[in-house]
């Protein structure tokens, strides 16, 4: 195999910046609310505690539950129209939110808003598109997109929010008109610049049906490792950034100059990724670089319970995103590896459910742990669970 065959071809990187913007619409969803989510709640008619926490998960548990669908789907009837569907949801959502005032109809818009759960059937898009040799790279792509989209909607969201209020509207307003802007760009993006992918011979799973596809999805123990992996690994960052705040306020950074340490680190954790990636694609070193993510994750959060100076924050940031992004990109190009082709899109679906599911139980443990106790103790449990992910899959 020549060393050209493990470089990204002009079309797999515009075919892969086009995935990468469409999956950053899918988590804009999730991330745009976290910085004005109390603000904007607060604001809303009929609000209770409950009600509140319920607007704030409603997306994900759509997505848990309609991931696995909407893959299965996309198998039978095609990744384009699937993620065109997808998207309307998100636009009809975001337009819901974004123009009431009372939350019972604010968690209705936010449900329907996760409805439009495309993650899935992206990944599955992307390893259709893009050949074996250049996945994680292409995965990694998306990984940065990621992060990329967590810190513009950070800046962005509170900022977007007091102007419309400046205006006598609601904040809400712009925050969730942005989100439905953006879902009809993505359905333009979707439609006219990415390609067909080719068709896959689908008679042994259409005639299997799809409890029975849904039943063939975790009869491979790697793949089933794969989806405790994609869990874990999720869990494991909501509950650390549980922590983190607390611990950078510890140290002198509180919220408003906390981007001094974050931006950093994960800027110098990417320029590190792909070497990273490359390594693991041109030598076949996956599961060598998996356990080494791993335990970059493990280093970051065990430094976590020393005083160090600004130098070492950056150290922990970088690790901390260097072994997520890592992760972050080779699972899904492995997952991508052990799919049948015919059964892809249900095997990805349960991937992003998984990882939604982490999401949920990280963040939800992460606050009741904080709640209870120091954060260092919420660090030290992600640390363990981490441990546990690793002993797992080593």
């Amino acid at each position: 195999m020549t060393t050209q065959s493990h470089h990204l071809t002009r079309a797999e990187r515009g075919i892969s910046l086009n995935l990468a913007s469409l999956f950053s619409l899918r988590m804009l969803g999730i991330f745009i609310i976290i910085p004005i989510f109390a603000q904007h709640a607060a604001s809303l008619e009929g609000v209770t505690p409950f009600l509140a926490g319920l607007f704030m998960s409603g997306y994900a548990l759509t997505q848990i539950i309609l991931q696995p669908i909407f893959g299965m789907l996309s198998d039978k009837f095609g990744r384009k129209e699937t993620i065109v569907a997808g998207l309307l949801f998100f636009v009809i959502g975001s337009a819901i939110i974004a123009f009431t005032s009372n939350i019972h109809v604010a968690i209705l818009g936010r449900i329907i808003q996760g409805t439009g759960a495309i993650g899935a059937v992206i990944l599955a898009l992307a390893t259709d598109l893009t050949r074996e040799e250049v996945r994680s790279k292409v995965m990694a792509i998306i990984g940065i997109t990621i992060g990329l989209t967590f810190g513009v909607a950070f800046f962005i969201s509170p900022k977007l929010y007091a102007f419309t209020e400046s205006l006598g509207f609601s904040g809400g307003l712009g925050v969730f008109l942005l989100c439905a802007i953006l879902g009809v760009l993505g359905i333009l993006l979707a439609w006219f610049m990415l390609p067909t992918p080719p068709k896959i011979d689908r008679s042994a799973a259409e005639a299997a049906g799809g409890i029975e596809n849904f039943k063939a999805a975790f009869k491979d123990g790697n793949i089933n490792r794969l989806y405790f992996g994609g869990m874990m690994v999720h869990m494991i960052l909501t509950l650390a950034f549980t922590a983190f705040p607390f611990y950078l306020i510890n140290h002198g950074f509180d919220n408003a100059v906390s981007w001094r340490v974050y931006v950093p680190g994960f800027l110098i954790s990417i320029i590190l990724l792909f070497p990273i990636v490359g390594f693991a694609e041109r030598f076949y070193h996956h599961r060598k670089v998996f356990l080494m993510a791993i335990g970059l994750l493990g280093l970051a959060l065990m430094l976590t319970f020393f005083k160090i100076s600004y130098g070492g924050l950056l150290v922990v940031m970088m690790l901390f995103f260097l072994g997520f992004n890592t992760l972050e990109a080779m699972q899904p190009s492995l997952m991508s590896r052990f799919a049948p082709a015919d059964n892809r899109g249900m095997v990805m679906g349960i991937f992003s459910s998984s990882q939604f599911i982490g999401i949920a139980v990280g963040g939800q443990l992460g606050m009741q742990l904080r709640g209870s106790f120091e954060s260092q103790l919420v660090v030290f449990f992600a640390a363990i669970l981490l441990v546990l992910a690793w002993l797992y899959v080593a």
